[in-house]
């Protein structure tokens, strides 16, 4: 059954869909960045007038999102990364339901040319990770997914968060660690080892 406590957690939050308009949609996948812009802003003060947001119907400002980390303006393209990251952040475990979707562009803009993109992205991998759970990230990953600029960093970025080591699904982890294996830069083969360390003492039984 439905879990109650769940529940009893989702009624608490508001019902941010009836905020997220047609127009405020249309202006977000505006070809003028001058409307981008101003629904950048818009959507930023919904965001600081609502504390807890219930993650039910959201799907279209997800998708809406995600197409604005591929921004040509670096700088909304940083903005919209963060403002993705405070929507995951309040959904909160509400967000799990849309990280199949938000993953691979996060991953990817994880090696944007922009430095502060890059550290938007992380954060919010991170907010992420903290929201639905760091296994959740781990088991959307491949390490097909891995640009050579990220590889090393992602790898690294699993053994920091270990803690869902033992939640995660072997198939995808050992994707991740062969990827890395199969390198010949060192560092990346290190963390591979020590990675495989980590699945070892969380009793990761691989068959």
């Amino acid at each position: 059954g439905i879990n109650a406590e769940y529940m009893g957690d989702a009624f608490t939050r508001t019902n941010f869909v009836d905020k997220v308009t047609e127009e405020l949609l249309d202006n977000i996948n505006s070809h003028t960045m001058t409307s981008r812009q101003e629904a950048k802003d818009q959507l930023e003060q919904m965001l600081l007038e609502t504390e807890r947001i219930s993650s039910m119907g959201l799907s279209k400002l997800i998708a809406a999102l995600k197409n604005r980390l591929y921004d040509s303006s670096r700088s909304l393209r940083k903005d919209y990364t963060r403002l993705l990251g405070v929507l995951i952040q309040k959904m909160g475990c509400g967000a799990k339901q849309y990280a199949r979707t938000v993953l691979p562009p996060l991953v990817e803009k994880a090696a944007d040319k922009e430095v502060f993109v890059r550290a938007e992205a992380v954060s919010t991998l991170n907010k992420l990770a903290e929201a639905a759970g760091s296994e959740v990230v781990i088991n959307y990953m491949n390490g097909a997914m891995l640009k050579e600029g990220v590889k090393t960093e992602f790898l690294q970025w699993i053994v920091e968060h270990s803690e869902g080591l033992a939640k995660a699904e072997c198939e995808t982890l050992l994707d991740i660690i062969m990827e890395g294996l199969r390198e010949d830069l060192k560092t990346r083969q290190k963390v591979a080892m020590k990675l495989i360390a980590l699945m070892l003492l969380s009793l990761i039984h691989i068959c």
